[in-house]
């Protein structure tokens, strides 16, 4: 018996695609148990829908990570809530290519790192503030954008 162990769900941003292949090429049977995907416990986290009425009606889950090989030139989705997947190194492209496409300086930013984890970080910014980069990080970022991540106000 063999057991794969995933953060978060298998079935996004992973290699469940490769190993499935792998497992059915082997005649190995198996089992897929789903988890709670990294964009929905970090809005737990957070405590910040990532849809909000009159304000966020969609959200968008992309990455720029690319397989090798692969185009590294990421479209960017077009919707209310972007969350992007291991978005460490790529988020600080991703908000330059935002404000070339003319979304304010002050677009809502939250980065939260090691996701529901005893080492969690949560970061609140703009869109300005993630363009000029994010700091060292010690595990896997997410970075949620869009009006529906502004804090609110007591």
């Amino acid at each position: 018996l063999v057991v794969r162990l995933k953060g978060g769900d298998p079935m996004l941003f992973g290699r469940a695609d490769e190993e499935i292949r792998a497992l059915e090429a082997a005649g190995i049977s198996y089992e897929i148990v789903p988890g709670i995907t990294t964009a929905l416990a970090a809005a737990a986290s957070v405590r910040q829908p990532l849809t909000k009425r009159g304000i966020a009606r969609s959200v968008a889950l992309f990455t720029s990570s690319t397989a090798p090989g692969e185009a590294a030139d990421t479209r960017i989705p077009e919707c209310d809530t972007l969350v992007q997947y291991m978005g460490g190194r790529e988020a600080m492209l991703t908000a330059h290519r935002m404000l070339d496409a003319g979304h304010p300086e002050t677009h809502p930013v939250v980065v939260v790192e090691n996701c529901s984890r005893a080492d969690e970080v949560i970061t609140h910014m703009t869109l300005q503030d993630l363009a000029q980069g994010l700091h060292t990080s010690s595990g896997p970022v997410l970075v949620m954008m869009g009006e529906a991540m502004r804090q609110r106000r007591l």
